[in-house]
């Protein structure tokens, strides 16, 4: 009499009982002793900067194309301020089942986030297709890259032949105008 239920087990089943400080404590006095092992993972990647030939590459279709990234946002962002706007004025549902409103406020919740995402994501590539069609122009005109259109590039490395495009005339037109503006300077 008097002894716990746990007296009665037998011996191979009586474990002593341990905190879970002292659990905690072993398993980290494990980890320390433990080998640490490099992997590709631990190890730190350094990144390294990779040239990039912009030869043959027209500022006038990065410009283009941040112009149409930047509408694409300019829409983005008119559809998340709609969207947030018609949200604010609808009057909220009554319901009685908890899971409907739940997923009304959740959809909701989506259809901004997704705009707004939208937005950020057109307006940064705009924003770097700006820069990239700036810095393919200056380098045109500081005579660094050199306006070679494509056709004449595939020329070079042995290519077909083939007669150059209207886009490709345009690009020797830009180049020729950017030399002749250079020499009056």
């Amino acid at each position: 009499e008097g002894e716990s239920w746990l007296s009665l087990r037998p011996p191979c089943l009586q474990v002593p009982r341990r905190s879970l400080n002292d659990r905690l404590a072993e398993s980290m006095k494990a980890e320390e002793a433990a080998e640490i092992v490099e992997t590709v993972e631990n190890t730190p990647q350094r990144i390294e900067r990779e040239e990039v030939d912009f030869t043959g590459t027209n500022p006038l279709q990065a410009f283009l194309g941040a112009g149409l990234a930047s509408l694409l946002s300019v829409i983005a962002w008119r559809f998340t301020t709609f969207s947030i706007a018609a949200f604010t004025r609808a009057t909220p549902t009554e319901t009685d089942l908890y899971v409907v409103s739940r997923l009304t406020g959740v959809m909701r919740q989506m259809v901004v986030g997704l705009g707004s995402l939208a937005t950020g994501v057109f307006g940064v590539i705009a924003l770097g297709l700006a820069l990239m069609g700036g810095r393919v122009a200056a380098g045109i005109a500081s005579g660094e890259i050199e306006a070679q259109s494509a056709v004449d590039a595939a020329l070079d490395e042995g290519g077909n032949g083939n007669k150059p495009s209207t886009e490709d005339r345009d690009i020797a037109d830009v180049a020729e105008a950017i030399r002749r503006a250079q020499e009056g300077l």
